[in-house]
């Protein structure tokens, strides 16, 4: 590849497979990825192969980086010579390829064996999160730190079909907050502790005395004061939160890697709202962000609908 000062657009075809194409690489990676942006006049066979090292001749790295590249927001999935072709474009324009790294195949590293099925998985922390826990039809949670199991908790004795996770707002290393929708109608809250030694602080459950079919969703909004949960009743409720439902970790509970079954009633209490619509299982809620849509619920249903609730 040779570097151009100046390339002038015409109407000119795209030049036979064997000719060139002109490129500017840019990228929004760390400046020690960055090459200069001029145009530069490349084989137009090249594909993402041939063009990631051509970005590494010029990053000049000991060891090649593999690199993608997107034009105007897709992905470049041909060579240089179809993608011209394909667009009628002249050979003479210049393609601006934005390069990212490009992701391995994913390799198996460990594997966690659990006696029944894994109902959810979600993250302790912004992504990318060492910590995750993963609950199951058999009534636990289980954290994992990078991968590696560090502490089972047997947060009820029915099965968990969904949970939900924040970090505890205004202090995050603190541990995180955890809801968890339960197949007897109850949604479960508890505090997590991650660190050197894990662990999960006691259970309360929440249950509206007239629902009594299994949940399937819920959520926690970002200030931890609404937790709504739905399921097969197909209404939504949403609960008050608040620091009640969340006690901190006891220093006790620190030294056991496995906790033993808790959580398993559940106080029936109205909830702070019923929203009613949709008319097949509830699957899927999220609150809106709580800077531009702080009294927003979404929420997913079998129905094939998305509602959007305004909670104010």
């Amino acid at each position: 590849a040779r570097e151009m000062d100046e390339v002038a657009v015409g109407d000119k075809a795209p030049a036979a497979k064997g000719g060139e194409a002109v490129v500017a690489f840019f990228t929004k990676l760390p400046e020690r990825f960055h090459v200069q942006e001029d145009p530069l006049v490349v084989p137009a066979e090249l594909a993402r192969y041939g063009l990631s090292e051509v970005v590494n001749r010029l990053l000049s790295f000991d060891k090649p980086v593999p690199f993608d590249f997107l034009v105007d927001g897709e992905f470049l999935r041909t060579d240089l010579f179809a993608y011209l072709e394909a667009r009628k474009l002249s050979s003479e324009k210049v393609l601006h390829l934005e390069y990212v790294l490009a992701l391995s195949e994913p390799e198996e590293s460990q594997v966690d064996e659990v006696p029944d099925w894994i109902s959810s998985i979600v993250a302790l922390g912004p992504l990318p999160s060492r910590w995750f826990a993963a609950s199951s039809f058999d009534g636990a949670v289980r954290l994992y730190e990078a991968g590696a199991p560090r502490l089972t908790s047997r947060l009820a004795g029915v099965s968990i079909t969904a949970l939900g996770a924040l970090l505890v707002p205004g202090d995050a290393a603190s541990g995180s907050l955890l809801v968890a929708a339960g197949r007897d109608g109850a949604a479960r809250a508890c505090r997590i502790r991650q660190g050197e030694k894990p662990a999960v602080g006691p259970v309360v459950a929440l249950r509206s005395p007239v629902h009594a079919q299994g949940l399937e969703a819920v959520a926690l909004n970002e200030k931890a004061d609404l937790l709504a949960g739905a399921g097969w009743d197909q209404d939504i409720l949403v609960w008050n939160a608040g620091a009640s439902l969340f006690t901190p970790v006891e220093e006790a509970d620190a030294a056991s890697t496995k906790r033993k079954a808790g959580g398993g009633g559940a106080d029936a209490e109205e909830p702070k709202l019923v929203l009613t619509g949709h008319s097949q299982v509830v699957t899927s809620l999220r609150f809106g962000d709580s800077a531009r849509y702080p009294f927003t619920l979404l929420s997913g249903s079998w129905d094939c609908s998305v509602r959007v609730w305004d909670i104010a």
